[in-house]
């Protein structure tokens, strides 16, 4: 199935928007936090839409960390620019390892509706986000 284009700018928009509201949830002065749902729906686009989500998670993740990294210094060096494509990538692995595994072990499609694909899904969610977690 080919998604149009608009599905993958959503994507993008969706990814730097919900990183802004997770971020807001980090103890300050850092930047992690507990829960950030850009992973998740990173990982789910990847599900869903296969590889050629990861182009425009890769946008996302470097649009959120170059936006954030300014906010910091109200500026943009090499260094902030440098730190932001190595988070994109790093993000971009991870949903690549999670999604992946999750569409080898659930199938693709996955339609989720019985029982049993709900149960492999809420089970293999977890291991597949802590696994891609170490990224």
């Amino acid at each position: 199935m080919r998604e149009p284009p608009f599905a993958f700018l959503l994507l993008t928009l969706a990814y730097v928007m919900s990183g802004r509201l997770g971020l807001m949830l980090a103890v300050p002065p850092g930047y992690a936090t507990a829960t950030f749902p850009p992973a998740g729906i990173a990982v789910a686009a990847m599900l869903i839409a296969g590889r050629a989500t990861l182009p425009w998670t890769f946008l996302g993740s470097f649009l959120l960390n170059l936006w954030t990294g300014y906010g910091v210094v109200q500026s943009l060096g090499p260094s902030a620019i440098a730190i932001a494509l190595i988070i994109a990538a790093a993000s971009t692995v991870q949903a690549a390892l999670a999604g992946g595994a999750m569409r080898r072990w659930l199938g693709v499609p996955t339609p989720l509706d019985n029982g049993r694909d709900l149960t492999r899904f809420l089970a293999l969610s977890p291991l597949c986000c802590m696994s891609s977690a170490t990224v």
